[in-house]
């Protein structure tokens, strides 16, 4: 099988093993990028490793990877040292630990709690925006010396463009936890912003297309399109514009357009764990033109 360079693509056969975990990156490239690899690896095996000594494990090891048609599989064989009938439940438990492995990274999004209630087998955690939720203790315990995802970190994943998900498989090849793409800017660590920092302010200059006016009190928003076709609101702030507004000096209707310098300020929001637009001002108007000049180019401007 080839890859889409055309290079041939050795395809093993998938993982099958009743210790394993299983990790399947579901992608079209038959490969991946090597800071993902190196990052998911060191995050996989250590989240293992740790979570195999609260279930009495002997111990694990990434110890197999695989590529066939459509993915890129890790897996890890877990040791035990257990009868038969035993390692099998502590094995089924640690896939499910697993799994909230990957549920508290993404309700912390990779901060440290805010606040932690332990009782005897559980923990209340609460996040950094005052949302609480109960995990196993000893879930709470690795993830405060791992830090990890567990498959790796939203931006590396996204950065992979082929990468279409990531799935946990149990050693029957059974799905323990599915992430598809769209879930991946989840788990971004939110930013740490200060507070003298959390508003950014843009100026660029711009041709706008007048689609809402407000005559009656020109100081407040009115409604323009961009030349990509966004519509937003936008107050002006320029008093020398205003002024021949007022005067009846400027008469406007809707398709006018307007040169103009415009400041965007933008707001962190640490729901979103980014920054969103708050409000955008025009701060000066260079250039009129009305709608009319447009339809007869041959008109002496404004």
């Amino acid at each position: 099988m080839s890859n889409d360079n055309g290079q041939q693509i050795e395809l093993l056969p998938a993982i099958v093993d009743e210790n394993a975990v299983i990790l399947k990156f579901e992608t079209t490239e038959h490969c991946l990028d090597a800071t993902l690899m190196a990052n998911t690896l060191l995050a996989f095996n250590s989240s293992i490793i740790g979570l195999t000594k609260y279930e009495h494990l002997d111990g694990a090891k990434v110890s197999v990877c695989t590529v066939q048609s459509g993915c890129v599989e890790i897996g890890a064989i877990i040791s035990t040292v257990q009868t038969a009938g035993i390692s099998i439940a502590y094995i089924s438990t640690l896939w499910e630990h697993l799994k909230s492995l990957y549920e508290l990274y993404r309700f912390l999004k990779g901060s440290p709690p805010k606040k932690t209630i332990p009782t005897e087998n559980q923990t209340i955690v609460e996040n950094q925006l005052g949302q609480q939720a109960t995990f196993n203790n000893c879930v709470v315990n690795q993830y405060t010396i791992s830090n990890s995802t567990l498959i790796g970190d939203g931006e590396s994943l996204l950065q992979n463009k082929k990468l279409s998900g990531v799935t946990i498989l149990d050693g029957e090849r059974h799905p323990i936890l599915s992430v598809p793409r769209d879930e991946f800017k989840n788990l971004i660590p939110y930013k740490k912003v200060p507070k003298d920092q959390s508003e950014q302010f843009e100026e660029q200059e711009l041709l706008l297309t007048i689609a809402t006016v407000n005559l009656d009190n020109p100081h407040k928003n009115w409604s323009f399109i961009d030349g990509n076709g966004l519509q937003f609101s936008a107050k002006i702030e320029d008093e020398s514009f205003i002024a021949r507004i007022s005067s009846g000096a400027v008469a406007f209707r809707q398709g006018d357009k307007i040169q103009c310098r415009m400041e965007t300020i933008k707001k962190f929001d640490t729901v979103l764990n980014t920054f969103v637009i708050k409000r955008r001002n025009i701060k000066e108007i260079l250039h009129y033109t009305p709608r009319v000049l447009l339809l007869e180019p041959n008109l002496p401007g404004i």
